[in-house]
């Protein structure tokens, strides 16, 4: 991860801790692309992402409807 997705992290991680955990996110990462994205995030408590470790960006046209 890049120093300043790890920034982001740290500062949430902060703001948390500075109101004794009574703070309470539920973080949505974009642009996971590696293991090592996974393992980071997964460690701090993220566990929803989205990127091109899934899958590239798709068109309209190739998405099926539900």
């Amino acid at each position: 991860m890049d120093h300043t997705s790890k920034d982001v992290v740290h500062v949430l991680e902060s703001l948390q801790s500075q109101q004794g955990g009574a703070v309470s996110f539920k973080l949505s990462a974009e642009g996971v692309e590696t293991d090592e994205h996974i393992a980071y995030l997964s460690n701090k408590g993220c566990y929803e992402y989205k990127g091109y470790y899934y899958s590239k960006p798709l068109s309209v046209k190739s998405v099926q409807p539900c």
